[in-house]
């Protein structure tokens, strides 16, 4: 499935896809600011209002082609991926220590945790295919980190 994008090009489905998920979770994380923010939780509220605005920006980017909005997107998912992993190998631990906890936060996190870990790496890894990079107009790797032949 492909859609047109700003630009003329054709947009892959899985980018509009990713699109489409980054702008329900902005509303998610929006509502998520307003509860915190009514609740007294002013520190949370700003965090969910950051979260807001970077996954909006790079739904949107993403729709227009925008190759600053791939880089967000990197970013968001590779942040996404190391709390998964992180997250999952604590309340594992957490779950396989302590007895009795099969019917707590710990126990009962850990599917919704293997699933982010599992979205985030198939997302990211799409990103990174020439297919994705080609229609964000993205050079992989970047110039910095390829080593400079003598000649320039």
């Amino acid at each position: 499935m492909m859609s047109q994008s700003g630009s003329g090009r054709k947009r892959p489905g899985t980018v509009t896809l990713l699109a489409a998920l980054n702008v329900v979770g902005g509303i998610v994380f929006l509502a998520l600011a307003i509860y915190a923010l009514s609740t007294g939780y002013t520190a949370q509220a700003l965090v969910f209002t950051a979260e807001t605005a970077a996954v909006m920006a790079a739904g949107y980017g993403l729709l227009k082609g925008r190759p600053w909005a791939w880089w967000l997107e990197v970013i968001i998912l590779s942040l996404s991926l190391l709390d998964a992993a992180a997250s999952l190998a604590w309340r594992s631990y957490m779950a396989a220590t302590t007895p009795g906890i099969e019917g707590h936060v710990y126990g009962s996190t850990i599917p919704s945790l293997a699933l982010k870990l599992i979205f985030s790496a198939v997302f990211l890894n799409y990103l990174l295919s020439p297919e994705a990079r080609t229609y964000f107009g993205v050079e992989w790797p970047p110039r910095i980190l390829k080593p400079s032949s003598p000649g320039e």
